[in-house]
């Protein structure tokens, strides 16, 4: 198991961390409900779509099959079905064989339906000049807006108060936005024409004058209107005019006119809708996707209200998770940080009574040696056989040989204790291998030449970028971990290579659970006894680890291998 390094608890950090994870639920949750609610935007306007493809193709073969009195009307009823279809913003355009007939951008998406509901003489309007009465100006009866530019004056009545563009914008934006009508039900607005005047040739409409209705808070319309604006066209020439009195008036809403009507072309077309009749004459609809709309487009509240909850409940929640965790672990790293503190004061301060007993035991086994009294001694206190003498002087031996020993190990005590800090700082530069290898079995000659070990070193001399310091120390750490538990007269193979550098020893036995060994103060059971504190591989194992290297220890066939693998760990 991978040991586990206590690092101070940053609060910022864990903040971050705990955001960026929700924020990934929470906007993924987000996006799936929004992408489910665009889909059933998307079904819906294809139903409709559709349904005016039908349409329109049952104009073209009507306009086709059409004599020549006849012709206007069939004609009038296809630029109807392709008002319809740029109502639903995309771009269609209607063949018969490989004639083009019309396309969307020839219609306005404004239409009025007029239907009689006085006779011309009962209204008292007269003939018109070429002797038609109104019955007959007022076919066919589908008439659409000839130029945006006629809504000038509405737009910028009250200085834009009541401004066509940007209520239709607001309004019709939020068509299929279930939580708009929540904010903006106040600030809707409908538009009825008082009068128009129409031209019978080109089946175009001018407007006259215009009402602005406001929709109250329970969402009726006022009887009232809070504007009434002229936009009759100043050249009235060949213009009939209508009012409202002397029609039932149906409109495809002038606020479609401005709800992303961006212009298409035969460019955008990406689908066909074709139909063969059975002369052969093909009817055809070259169209482009039905749905351009992104999210914030087609759901602006809800899109904005989701995402800005979700930023909101995770930064909320982020907060808390973070101080809830950085309290624990400021717990955990304040017992660490003082056991870590009283170790290494407890350490130092046995360093000073040992080393005068070290002192003591040193000047009594010289004196002993010697056969010299004390100043205030005889020299009866020193006439001892040789025997005793010796004997003393082995017992003083003892007593300097572990004061050396427990000296030995408070060093590898404060060595561990600086091992095991993590916020150490690493300090890299070029670092050859070999050189640091070489030292280290230079260090332990002595103990290799005493218990005829021999040393072979292979392999290739590897650069690395890294602490020489620490790295030196582990090196160091494990060939002196060959020299005291090696068998006699064996041979240490210590290999180098770009991934990693093994050291492999021969032992008396196998040894079992080796990586316990980087434990602190566990040593293999044959090593008991022997020199050593136990914690040269713990102190190796820290350091590789801050290096961003890994230790793998393994024991095969009585040979133990120390493997620093030069990766992350």
């Amino acid at each position: 198991m991978k040991k586990k390094t206590i690092k101070k608890p940053k609060f910022l950090l864990m903040f971050l961390i705990a955001f960026a994870i929700l924020m990934i639920i929470g906007m993924s949750a987000v996006v799936y409900y929004l992408g489910r609610q665009m889909d059933k935007i998307v079904e819906k306007k294809k139903e409709g779509f559709t349904s005016y493809l039908d349409m329109a193709e049952q104009c073209l073969e009507d306009l086709d099959r059409a004599d020549e009195e006849s012709y206007a009307i069939c004609f009038n009823e296809l630029e109807r079905a392709m008002c319809f279809l740029r109502g639903e913003g995309v771009y269609v355009s209607a063949y018969i064989g490989d004639q083009k007939i019309i396309d969307t951008n020839d219609v306005s998406p404004v239409m009025i339906i007029l239907e009689l509901t006085q006779s011309p003489e009962e209204s008292g309007q007269e003939d018109d000049p070429n002797g038609e009465n109104a019955s007959s100006l007022l076919q066919p009866f589908y008439y659409f807006l000839a130029d945006s530019s006629l809504l000038d004056p509405l737009n910028e009545y009250e200085n834009g108060k009541y401004s066509l563009e940007k209520i239709a914008k607001k309004t019709m934006g939020l068509q299929y936005d279930k939580l708009a009508d929540h904010f903006f039900d106040a600030d809707s607005y409908e538009y009825q024409y008082e009068s128009i005047y129409i031209d019978r040739n080109t089946h175009r409409f001018y407007p006259g004058v215009i009402k602005v209705v406001k929709n109250d808070q329970a969402g009726n319309w006022v009887k009232e209107a809070v504007a009434t604006v002229d936009c009759s066209p100043k050249e009235k020439k060949g213009l009939m005019l209508v009012n409202s009195s002397e029609f039932a008036l149906q409109y495809h809403s002038l606020m479609d006119f401005f709800y992303d009507r961006a212009e298409l072309s035969e460019d955008d077309v990406t689908e066909e809708y074709l139909k063969t009749k059975e002369n052969g004459k093909e009817y055809v609809l070259r169209y482009s996707r039905v749905f351009r709309n992104s999210m914030t487009e087609a759901l602006p509240v809800t899109f904005w209200i989701l995402v800005g909850g979700t930023v909101f409940l995770a930064l909320f929640l982020s907060f808390v998770i973070a101080l809830i965790l950085y309290h624990r672990k400021k717990v955990i790293w304040e017992v660490f940080e003082y056991q870590k503190k009283t170790t290494e004061a407890m350490a130092h301060d046995l360093k000073t009574p040992l080393a005068t007993i070290s002192a003591y035991a040193e000047r009594l086994e010289d004196k002993i040696s010697a056969g010299t009294p004390d100043a205030e001694g005889t020299e009866g206190d020193w006439s001892m056989n040789v025997a005793s003498r010796t004997k003393a002087v082995e017992d003083a031996s003892r007593i300097r040989a572990s004061v050396n020993d427990m000296n030995a190990m408070l060093e590898g005590i404060l060595e561990f204790s600086k091992s095991d800090v993590s916020d150490r700082v690493v300090k890299k530069e070029p670092v050859y291998l070999l050189e640091l290898v070489e030292a280290g079995v230079s260090r332990c000659k002595v103990i290799f030449e005493k218990k005829g070990i021999d040393v072979e070193i292979k392999g290739e001399n590897v650069c690395l970028t890294t602490d020489r310091s620490l790295l030196s120390q582990t090196i160091d750490n494990l060939i002196t971990n060959c020299s005291r538990y090696a068998e006699e007269n064996s041979v240490v193979e210590v290999v180098l290579s770009p991934k990693m550098l093994t050291i492999s020893n021969q032992t008396s036995g196998p040894i079992a659970n080796v990586e316990e060994l980087k434990k602190p103060f566990v040593k293999g059971d044959k090593a008991r006894g022997q020199n050593g504190t136990g914690l040269g591989l713990a102190i190796a194992d820290n350091n590789l680890r801050m290096l961003g290297y890994m230790l793998k220890l393994s024991s095969e066939n009585n040979t133990f291998t120390a493997a620093v693998l030069f990766g992350k760990a």
